[in-house]
């Protein structure tokens, strides 16, 4: 059926639609912050009672206006009968006129109406026993929240001081203790916040603010299915909390990691915004490069899985594969991938909990086998609407460029090639000195095209708000924000940026059920059109012509006659790339009994990203001889994650000394990722490139995975009088990569802790400087699937080898050889540490040494061609093992007056090597692993340096057979293969520090990070071409023979030599380098002059963002060690943050 095109070239219609949408929704949570203000004030009673009881006439009121009532035990026991008719009156004449003549006093904050007894003197009486008598003091009811930062806090004590009579706060922070003596003193502690004594007055109820202690032993981090404190804690976690996030001009939460996280690995794969990012927590565990060793991320409590459709490439000696995230299609250019967390909003995380250990991992199975990211958005907190709205703008560009030829210099350079070669430059094609650069350019001609392409200046812009607050039943969060960026690349258009999320909890009135639903949607445009092509333009001749022609179209003829490939077709070729995620949990708990909890976990997820490439005809060489016609590529990839989790809780405890917590649950999760890729060619005029319908030929790729996984899990948690803990999780995992019999494994971990310093007997012998002593340790197991899906089954299709149709048929072939036998890889892991506190916490130490071993190596196992398959999926009898020390240092160094002074310093080192590999030399991979040997080390030619006599590079031939030979299939500096050095191309070291200022208003936060590293050498030989090359290598070139040279002679030839230099040790440099990554500073204006202006909080702050790199690298950033490629920016901007 013909179709008839009704659209022209689309310029991002659906993109500005979505965005005007979610500016809207964003308008609308500042009329509703506004509006919330004023909602109470406005609210009416009309009402006729007759003797009817106060509890009816409240719960009416309820009805009527939806205010809350939050009273005492038998308040309403003395309370006298009601009779009143009332019409159009106010709440709080109401509320004046029913309690006038009743023993209760009243008082409202929000939409909730605190009431309490009214002081009653009792009778005086003489007490037995007493020499003379004594009276009994007036006493009350006391009763109200205690909060830390506005949030509830649970487990508060609270005792009449020098009695034994007290009691604790609830979930919801909420207290109650009756007979109060009025002279009396109230006790209130909790570890982990400064105590405090409040006198007693006539008020019945009292809302308390605590202050948080300084150390960092008594901060909440999230663990699995609940949270603890580092003091208490048995496994390995390290939190990121929301104020140290906010500090960073970044578009990635996971980039906020970076140099926090010892033991964390994290690399951009480029300079782009939502570029992919490799991570990677205590090494690497697999032996296939090809598998990603990406930690699983949760967003509050639901799992985020992209699943790759396509083998990951590895392209140097030593890589490893990195997950192209939302970019199934491969059409993202530059960035390697597109990360899916580029959509989430940073702003929107409360904190970010890394977890690292068999004890924090393990009741997470085999999803956690590389460790765990834990993501906790913000939630509302009980009290008064607040409005907070932050606003940022600022710049970004690189730091450095690289130095290249000149004009001069280039054409010196060229003619020195030749002449070293004994060849004459030459205009004539086909002849050996063709060299038509040397003749077509403008010798007087000069362009840096490195400030051509990456000159330009980004420009960033941020903007949030949110609203929240509430009551003790019912608080919300409502936050939005939209962000525009441009890339220092980009010639138009702009990243933009929208998300909308939402937070909202309800508990009953008797605090039995309770209801959390969290939620973001955010939405992002990339309509761009970029300028550079990394290495091929960087490398461009400076003399080179000019872009475009007087008729303002692309200059191919004078580019084609100097020999050049025109790299700039991408100016007229745009790329336009909409990103869309959804994020949701629903968690229900329901209390059946004192300590018993019923708790259910909903999640849903979905991700999609739709690109699309245009390439018109005007982009092409008009000059070809080959009829130009236009292409629309539309690359579309979707992840959709849903997961339910009941849980069964029991919090209790064991004659008061022992704190006891009973956790089984199951987990049932669902994982899809889907691509497609639809190719539309021979579109004769670029004004129809907005619709297939108008393309000649249509073709169409697709490719889907689905993931099933199921399991059971238990925790048992033990803590014994503050002194001895203990944990122990237990998982039988079900995946569905596995076939028949192999689907389901067992695991678990223990892990316990001992705070020495608690012990009587150890207080006699520590000096006074000591505060804690704390032992840990933990072992588990976890299984690992990180094979891809239904392997274990045959596939039938025409993609690999595409076959032809035949007779109208397609026909369909076995896509791979199918083994239904591979099994569970099985990780194991152990870790002791040791945490110590000194000068009541203000410095704290933790050292960690842990052991990890992975087993039953699942790899794509080579097979010979003539079985029509290349490998098969199986488990190989190899044992990886990786090893290491972390350290963590934290000193509060000034605090008790004006100025404060907070520094943090983490590092760690990890060592991995093949543990054991049986019968390795009659394996496909003896030329890849040796045993005793790291598996991401490469091996490589030794390079002894440039031949005086020759000018050529010099490589070492330990076999001594007159050939520099790389031979496949063999072990490496072994039967005529010259590769004998070893090169490991991890860090050897990792860490950060972090240094926090405060003097009054004025804060200033100073974070750096550092890795001690190898990289790819960026100063190396320049490829035979027409093209420019460093200005180092020039200037270090070998001219004269007898001369001591860096860099060799100068050849326009290919020289074999030249080609082996990137597998030889002289391929790789020192990348060592210490970053200041982070700068951010703020001023808060005085409160004084912030309630003349009716503002709760006014900071002006401005933040800086990867400021400058100590290193003697030469490339441009020891990040990114290719040659041309985009480095990451320095993003300076500048903003305030309010709260109304």
């Amino acid at each position: 059926m013909q179709q008839t095109a009704c659209r022209c070239w689309n310029k991002g219609v659906n993109a500005n639609y979505n965005l005007r949408f979610l500016k809207m929704l964003i308008v609308l949570l500042l009329s509703a912050a506004i509006s919330a203000q004023a909602q109470t004030a406005g609210k009416t009673i009309s009402l006729s009672v007759k003797n009817a009881t106060l509890k009816e006439v409240l719960d009416k009121v309820n009805k009527q206006t939806g205010v809350f009532f939050l009273a005492p035990r038998n308040l309403y026991n003395d309370a006298k009968p009601v009779t009143l008719t009332v019409a159009n009156v106010s709440l709080n004449a109401f509320l004046n006129q029913v309690l006038a003549n009743q023993p209760i006093n009243w008082r409202m904050e929000d939409n909730t109406i605190f009431l309490s007894a009214k002081k009653v003197n009792r009778e005086q009486q003489k007490e037995p026993g007493v020499k003379g008598g004594s009276l009994k003091d007036s006493v009350i009811s006391v009763y109200g929240t205690i909060t830390a930062d506005g949030a509830p806090v649970a487990g508060v004590s609270m005792k009449i001081k020098n009695q034994v009579k007290g009691t604790i706060t609830n979930d919801a922070g909420v207290y109650f203790l009756a007979d109060v003596p009025l002279n009396s003193v109230l006790a209130i502690s909790c570890m982990g916040f400064k105590p405090r004594e409040i006198p007693m007055s006539d008020n019945g109820m009292l809302n308390i603010e605590l202050e948080r202690t300084m150390n960092s032993l008594d901060e909440t981090v999230v663990i699995a299915y609940g949270t603890t404190t580092k003091r208490f804690a048995t496994g390995n976690v390290v939190s990121v909390k929301a104020a140290e996030i906010q500090k960073q001009p970044i578009q990635n939460p996971l980039l906020a990691l970076q140099g926090r996280v010892p033991g964390m690995v994290i690399s951009q794969q480029s300079g782009y915004d939502r570029g992919a990012v490799k991570i990677e927590i205590r090494g690497r565990n697999s032996l296939n490069p090809f598998i990603t060793g990406d930690p699983l991320i949760l967003v509050d409590g639901v799992a985020l899985t992209v699943l790759d459709l396509t083998s990951n490439a590895v392209y140097a000696p030593g890589e490893t594969a990195v997950s192209r995230g939302m970019d199934q299609t491969r059409q993202s250019q530059g960035s390697g991938g597109i990360s899916p967390l580029y959509n989430f909003n940073p702003s929107d995380i409360e904190s970010i909990d890394v977890l690292k250990d068999a004890d924090a991992t393990a009741i997470y199975g085999s999803r956690g086998a590389n460790g765990v990211i834990l993501i906790t958005t913000k939630k509302g907190k009980p009290g008064k609407t607040s409005f907070n709205l932050d606003f940022s703008q600022g710049v970004s560009f690189i730091t450095r460029q690289w130095d290249m030829l000149n004009t001069q210099q280039y054409i010196a350079m060229r003619k020195e090639a030749f002449k070293n070669d004994g060849l004459t430059p030459s205009p004539q094609p086909g002849s050996p000195g063709y060299a038509p650069d040397l003749f077509v350019l403008d010798s007087t001609r000069y362009t840096n095209w490195q400030k051509y392409i990456w000159g330009r200046t980004g420009n960033w812009m941020n903007a949030q708000t949110s609203v929240s607050g509430g009551t003790q039943q019912t608080t919300f969060r409502l936050s939005g924000a939209y962000g525009r960026t441009s890339d220092i690349t980009t010639h138009s258009g702009a990243n933009q940026k929208a998300s909308v999320g939402y937070s909202i909890t309800n508990q009953s009135k008797d605090q039995r059920f309770m209801m959390t639903f969290n939620g973001s949607y955010n939405f992002s445009s990339a309509n761009t059109i970029n300028i550079g092509l990394g290495p091929q333009a960087t490398s461009l001749p400076p003399n080179a012509p000019s872009i475009f022609n007087e008729q303002g179209n692309l200059n191919y003829k004078e580019w084609k006659a100097a020999g050049l490939t025109m790299p700039f077709s991408g100016l007229l070729t745009p790329n336009d790339s909409k990103s869309k995620s959804l994020y949701s949990s629903l968690a229900l708990q329901y209390k059946l009994y004192k300590g018993l909890e019923l708790k259910v976990n909903l999640g849903y997820n979905n991700l999609s990203n739709t690109q699309t490439i245009l390439t018109p005809i005007a982009s092409q060489d008009p000059y070809t001889t080959t009829k130009r016609s236009g292409t629309r590529n539309l690359g579309n990839s979707t992840s959709t994650n849903w997961s339910v989790e009941p849980q069964l809780a029991y919090n209790g405890q064991i004659k008061r000394k022992g704190e006891l917590t009973i956790l089984a649950g199951a987990t049932l999760q669902n994982a899809i990722t889907g691509a497609t890729s639809t190719t539309g060619y021979g579109f004769v005029n670029d004004a129809l490139l907005g619709s297939f319908a108008n393309a000649a030929s249509i073709n169409v790729a697709d490719n889907y995975a689905e993931y099933k996984y199921a399991g059971v899990f238990g925790r048992i948690f033990l803590n014994w009088d503050k002194k001895y803990v203990i944990n122990l999780n237990a998982r039988r995992d079900g995946s569905s990569r596995f076939g028949p019999g192999n689907q389901f494994g067992n695991f678990g971990s223990v892990g316990g802790a001992w705070i020495m310093s608690q012990e009587s007997w150890m207080k006699q012998f520590l000096p006074a400087f000591f505060s804690l002593i704390k032992l840990r340790g933990s072992y588990g197991t976890a299984g690992s699937d990180p094979s891809s899906d239904y392997k274990f089954l045959t596939q039938w299709g025409n993609t690999d080898p595409y076959l032809l149709s035949y007779n109208g048929v397609v026909p369909l072939s076995s896509q791979l050889q199918f083994n239904p036998n591979f099994h569970w890889e099985v990780n194991r892991q152990a870790e002791v540490a040791v945490d110590m506190g000194f000068f009541d916490e203000r410095l704290t130490l933790n050292v960690s040494r842990y052991y990890k071993q992975s087993y039953d190596q699942l790899v794509d196992y080579l097979t010979p061609n003539y079985t029509g398959f290349s490998s098969v999926l199986a488990n190989l009898p190899a044992k990886v093992q990786n090893k290491g020390w972390e350290g963590i240092l934290t000193f509060q160094v000034f605090g008790e007056t004006g100025f404060s002074w907070n520094t943090g310093f983490n590092i760690s080192k990890n060592v991995n090597k093949l543990l054991s590999y049986p019968k390795l030399d009659e394996s496909p991979y003896r030329s890849r692993y040796i045993v005793g040997e790291p598996i991401s080390q490469t091996y490589l030619f030794h390079l002894k340096g440039i031949d005086p006599a020759t000018g050529k590079y010099q490589y070492e031939d330990i076999n001594h057979d007159g050939s520099i030979k790389r031979v496949e299939g063999v072990i490496p500096g072994t039967a005529g293969d010259d590769r004998y050095i070893r090169m490991q191309t991890v860090p050897d070291f990792t860490g950060g520090f972090n240094n926090q200022f405060a003097y009054k208003n004025l804060s200033l936060s100073i974070m750096t990070e550092f890795q001690k590293k190898v990289g790819l050498n960026a100063t190396g030989p320049t490829l035979v071409s027409i093209g420019n090359m460093p200005l180092w290598s020039y200037e270090n070139r070998w001219t004269t023979p007898g001369q001591q040279s860096k860099a060799p002679a100068l050849s326009a030839k290919y020289d074999p030599d030249i080609y082996n230099y990137s597998y030889s040790d002289g391929g790789y440099t020192d990348a060592s380098y210490i970053r200041i990554k982070t700068v951010a500073l703020s001023y808060n204006l005085p409160k004084q002059l912030l309630k003349r202006i009716k503002m709760e909080r006014l900071a002006i702050n401005v933040n800086a963002q990867n400021l400058f790199t100590i290193t003697k690298y030469k490339g441009l950033d020891p990040d990114v060690t290719s040659f041309g490629s985009m480095p990451p920016v320095r993003t300076i901007t500048a903003g305030f943050s309010s709260t109304f």
